[in-house]
């Protein structure tokens, strides 16, 4: 028998269920889940060519491209969690003087059943600061010690928005994400990321996380008397591997199966992905309308036009300066 599932537990009943694979593409989706045996409810997600198409828009250094791709797979784990329409941010922010000023993730809900989450990302860095660090420098490194992690949620009909933020915890963003549970919603959690490129310098990018927490058991009397679950369990997590998370070819159905089956794995539709920019030119033109004249001054080309371009997708916009000349006076 493996170390995996080398610790001593009961045997597992025949009436557990066990995850069948579905159709389809198994990257660029969140797929939920829980055991049967222990109250613990999860998520995992696999990012693939969605992911390659949201970091070639700015050519991002090695380093740089890693920590997004993994900041990426967090906003998609915490996003797919939200149970109404809303937006879930993530944003690493750097101190003044830091290598990275900033980079954040953005997960939006889907507009409807079936339909795909939008997820897109970006990062803004010093490149001759970014150049003298090393690949594998932690987030601290990145951001200085002053740095944080901000968590923004927008939902309801009103589109309510509450924050919050903790520190870089050992400059990891998985230890800073459980921080985070820990602190605002009291919730025993485990979170682990990773990301990378799979063969060459040339091959595609991939991420993937993992996401356990350990629910009230609502007084079911077995899980009560089981103490030694969310131990078991957080053992099971802790053998999952970088290379499990990354490898096309394992996914992520087959990847629970091997971590979970003995505690009986319920799978839940997933939750699609797709790069997906919410700007607009509405949007763009509400911005511009509140700079003062002079900032917006700025902002005119050699061909007389107000020049916007979207920071995450890359999209430029072309404003006629005497729109807003209009408004200002109107106003």
């Amino acid at each position: 028998m493996s170390d995996r599932h080398s610790a001593k537990r009961p045997p597992r009943p025949d009436d557990r269920p066990i995850v069948v694979a579905a159709e389809g593409s198994r990257d660029d989706r969140v797929r939920p889940f829980s055991l049967e045996r222990v109250p613990v409810r999860g998520r995992i997600v696999r990012l693939g060519p969605m992911l390659d198409e949201i970091l070639a828009l700015h050519g991002y250094p090695e380093a740089i491209a890693g920590q997004l791709a993994r900041l990426s797979a967090l906003a998609a784990l915490l996003g797919s969690m939200l149970k109404t329409k809303g937006r879930v941010t993530v944003q690493a922010r750097g101190q003044a003087d830091a290598p990275l000023s900033f980079m954040v993730a953005d997960y939006r809900a889907p507009d409807g059943p079936g339909e795909a989450a939008g997820l897109r990302a970006y990062a803004a860095f010093d490149e001759a600061a970014a150049a003298r660090l090393d690949e594998d420098a932690d987030l601290v490194a990145w951001c200085g010690s002053r740095g944080d992690l901000a968590f923004t949620l927008e939902s309801g009909p009103k589109a309510e928005r509450w924050q919050g933020i903790v520190p870089l915890v050992d400059g990891d963003l998985a230890r800073a994400a459980e921080h985070y549970f820990e602190q605002s919603e009291q919730i025993p959690t485990r979170l682990t990321l990773a990301a990378g490129r799979r063969g060459t310098a040339l091959a595609g990018w991939r991420a993937g996380g993992l996401l356990i927490q350990h629910m009230p058991t609502g007084g079911n009397e077995e899980r009560e008397a089981d103490t030694d679950g969310w131990p078991r369990v957080q053992m099971l997590f802790e053998t999952l591997r970088a290379d499990e998370l990354l490898d096309p070819v394992l996914d992520d159905d087959a990847l629970l199966w091997r971590l979970f089956h003995e505690e009986g794995v319920r799978v839940f539709a997933p939750v699609p992905l797709a790069h997906r920019c919410s700007c607009s030119r509405d949007k763009v033109c509400a911005v511009v309308a509140e700079l003062s004249s002079d900032e917006r001054e700025h902002l005119i080309g050699e061909d007389g036009a107000i020049s916007v371009r979207c920071q995450f997708c890359g999209r430029a916009y072309h404003l006629d300066p005497s729109d807003f000349a209009t408004v200002e006076q109107g106003g």
